[in-house]
């Protein structure tokens, strides 16, 4: 896949991943990151991207399941932590150029 797409195959099968785990992409990312196969950012980046895709299907759910009120409630803190794991995803940027 590497060989072929490049890093946005890497984050192309990340989201796809993302929608319903996110466990084996991020363990997957992690062994190619060792073996040299992929960048550390291709890493991150992937594993943020299925972090991402993972968060907004589950708020998706309780939207669907405990209707406006709870999904406006719990909107809230899935912000809180898309926020920073966006900040920590600038902080990787800056530590590893």
């Amino acid at each position: 896949l590497v060989h072929h797409y490049g890093d946005i195959g890497v984050y192309a099968v990340s989201f796809v991943s993302g929608l319903g785990d996110v466990d084996a992409i991020a363990l997957s990312l992690s062994q190619l990151e060792i073996d040299q196969k992929i960048s550390l950012t291709a890493s991150v980046h992937g594993i943020v991207i299925a972090s991402v895709t993972n968060s907004l299907v589950k708020l998706g759910i309780v939207f669907w399941v405990g209707g406006r009120t709870i999904g406006m409630r719990m909107s809230l803190f899935y912000l809180i932590a898309l926020g920073m794991m966006g900040i920590g995803l600038w902080v990787n940027t800056l530590v590893f150029p």
